[in-house]
This record gives C-alpha cells, structure tokens and sequence, in this order.
C-alpha cells in the first residue's frame, strides 16, 4: 500500500509553537534515558517545510 501524505499550512508563530514544544518532549525523552531520534526528524521535517504549498522537497537525511 502507497504511503499516504498529508498536507497542512501554519503561519511562522504556529511552526515556532510546534518545534518549541517537540523540543520540550525529546528533553524530557533524553532525561529519561530513551531516545530520541524520531522527534528530532520530525522537528527537522517541520522547520524544512516549504513556505510554498506545491515545492515539496524530501526530508533532509538526519543519520548520524
């Protein structure tokens, strides 16, 4: 089965308040001694979201 993708539009406050708060959750993940690699993707896929609905770019590859 095809991945579905989903689109949706924010303004920079909404994208500020949404990575602010993922920060919150991998900090708290790291204090606990579980990882956190999948936050940090979808903190980056958020903050690499083109500014113009139809220029999808791929995500930025995060492997260390």
């Amino acid at each position: 089965m095809k991945e579905k993708i989903l689109y949706f539009t924010m303004n920079q406050d909404e994208q500020r308040t949404i990575v602010r708060g993922l920060y919150d959750i991998r900090n708290r993940l790291l204090e606990m001694g579980d990882g956190a690699r999948d936050i940090e993707q979808l903190i980056m896929r958020i903050i690499d979201a083109p500014e113009k609905p139809g220029r999808w770019r791929p995500p930025r590859d995060t492997a260390r």
